[in-house]
């Protein structure tokens, strides 16, 4: 391939980059050490929940995707999902401090983190 093609060839693969694979599609994981149970719903607000529980472990873990990413961005509003995403930590009800939440997961463990992707921003 000569190398005067190789920028068109990269921005024609672009587009697959980008592509994702519905969670419908996917097979469960089975690991043979997988003793967990499996546990798919949906919330009365359409968020879509997948729990996993094996009572044998100690350690609890969270993780919340939600299907709006930057590409959900409004064109005079560019940046609002990833801002959104900060927001989220920045107090509640119950942790009505800036870093309350986040020092309640340190104290007992855990932590708390995210990112946004073009189609999803997910909260850990």
């Amino acid at each position: 391939m000569k190398l005067r093609f190789l920028p068109l060839s990269v921005l024609l693969l672009l587009p697959a980059l980008r592509a994702e694979v519905p969670a419908g599609i996917l097979p469960r994981p089975q690991a043979p050490n997988d003793n967990s149970e499996y546990r798919r719903f949906v919330l009365p607000n359409g968020l879509k929940v997948l729990l996993l529980s094996d009572p044998k472990l100690n350690k609890a873990s969270a993780s919340l995707d939600v299907g709006a990413g930057s590409y959900s961005d409004p064109a005079h509003r560019q940046g609002l999902a990833h801002f959104l995403e900060h927001m989220l930590f920045l107090g509640t009800a119950k942790y009505p401090g800036v870093t309350e939440y986040g020092n309640y997961l340190k104290t007992n463990g855990g932590y708390n983190n995210a990112f946004t992707a073009g189609s999803h921003t997910n909260y850990l």
